[in-house]
């Protein structure tokens, strides 16, 4: 059924009774048209985020803004969705995880996984997802460009991490007014972070102070331009930077707030901000490398590190634990003409699919409906509807375990009749 009138008409948006076991998306087409196609669908609970030009989002807080497609060479750009789904749902989600990997979603969501050979294959949630394949969990983003040379990024890392910033008010012109100024203040001991600020400095033309101070420390004082940025770091530099800055982004960290790990591909990222720990693992995953952030204390405070693994990209399917969680409340969806979006839950981030009815509608099949319990759950007042239609597509999935086709057989052959139902044969392994 429809949501009230003053709901966004734009939007296909349906609640379903509490106690069914499913619900039809795009619903209200059996009544409009005499041909109809069926196909299942899929979602995600409202606390999970997608990626967007603004960050990280939660779906039940998206207003639509264009949002990250990833491509199946593992490539990406932002793109306006072409569809939006919100949708009641009471039952089971389908949790799935490993060590640094987790995806909970309605069990026909898609869960996007690559063979040996780099073909995209993808399985149910809820079915069982073969072991010799892996689940991608990175992308590589090309930007345009963040408008700031590399010594001026440079410096911004280094505010961020280890300069504190005092708020001057110095006079104006004829000291009419009170002009506000930034002023940079920092102490090191360590020569080569002494060495880093001071040659940013230099090859930018700017003027600082560098005093010896007590207990073997250096203070280095500077006023700051306009164009550095605050302590935390800029989500708007995600979707700007090319694959050239991120990467330097990535190196220049390790003189700041980073190290490497001895005898391993390996760096870390220290800080207190929570905004900049989610910052650093979301460059790490649209700069193809997989990353995870840990929360650490001791008796001088807390803070979040961020391991970034330089030589991975995905997890395996190996041991991947499988559980349900009840769930009572609205699931979303976005549809992009990839099909693959990037997804981030419980501090995880990894790639999955979206909507086949949605992905039929997007492609101008406006009359599809969609089965969000599965390709097995049509309810006996939909059997009531579709028996009126003249003909009936069916586009179900050819899993690895045959489940859609045999789906689809027992609706062509049992329940609607030979005379008015069409298999629509996708290649195997497709949906």
């Amino acid at each position: 059924r429809k949501l009230p009138p003053d709901e966004n008409k734009d939007l296909s948006k349906y609640i379903r009774e509490k106690g069914s076991k499913s619900i039809l998306f795009n619903g209200d087409v059996l009544k409009e048209y005499d041909e109809v196609i069926l196909a299942e669908g899929e979602c995600f609970p409202k606390d999970a985020q997608i990626f967007t030009k603004n960050g990280w989002v939660k779906f039940a807080d998206y207003k639509q803004e264009e949002v990250l497609q990833v491509f199946e060479d593992g490539t990406s750009s932002f793109v306006k969705p072409l569809a939006f789904i919100k949708k009641r749902f009471v039952g089971n989600l389908t949790k799935i995880e490993k060590k640094g990997y987790l995806s909970i979603t309605t069990p026909e969501h898609k869960i996007v996984t690559k063979r040996k050979d780099g073909k995209v294959v993808k399985y149910k949630a809820s079915d069982k997802i073969s072991t010799a394949n892996i689940i991608p969990r990175v992308t590589l983003l090309n930007g345009p460009g963040i408008d700031l040379t590399n010594d001026q990024i440079a410096l911004c890392l280094a505010v961020s991490a280890d300069v504190t910033i005092d708020y001057r008010k110095n006079t104006g012109e004829r000291g009419i007014y009170p002009k506000e100024k930034r002023y940079g203040r920092s102490a090191f001991k360590k020569k080569r972070k002494i060495d880093r600020l001071t040659g940013i400095l230099q090859r930018l033309g700017m003027s600082y102070s560098s005093n010896k101070i007590r207990n073997g420390y250096t203070s280095i004082c500077f006023p700051i331009p306009d164009w550095v940025t605050e302590k935390k770091l800029p989500f708007t530099w995600l979707y700007l930077a090319s694959i050239e800055q991120r990467e330097f982004i990535l190196e220049e960290l390790i003189y700041w707030d980073g190290n490497r790990v001895p005898n391993r591909n390996q760096t870390e990222y220290s800080t207190k901000l929570y905004h900049n720990a989610v910052w650093v693992q979301t460059l790490c995953h649209t700069t193809g490398r997989v990353s995870t952030i840990m929360r650490r204390k001791n008796k001088f405070g807390s803070w979040y590190k961020v391991s970034i693994l330089h030589g991975k990209s995905y997890n395996s399917c190996q041991k991947l634990r499988k559980s349900e969680v009840y769930y009572d409340d609205y699931v979303y969806c976005v549809s992009v003409p990839s099909s693959l979006i990037l997804v981030r839950q419980e501090d995880k981030i990894t790639v999955s699919g979206n909507c086949d009815a949605i992905t039929l509608i997007q492609n101008g099949y406006e009359n599809a409906v969609g089965m969000t319990g599965g390709c097995g759950t049509l309810l006996p007042e939909w059997y009531d509807q579709l028996i009126l239609k003249s003909k009936i597509f069916l586009v179900l999935d050819t899993d690895d375990d045959n489940q859609g086709q045999k789906a689809a057989k027992d609706v062509w052959a049992t329940r609607l009749g030979l005379d008015k139902c069409w298999n629509v044969l996708l290649p195997k392994g497709y949906d």
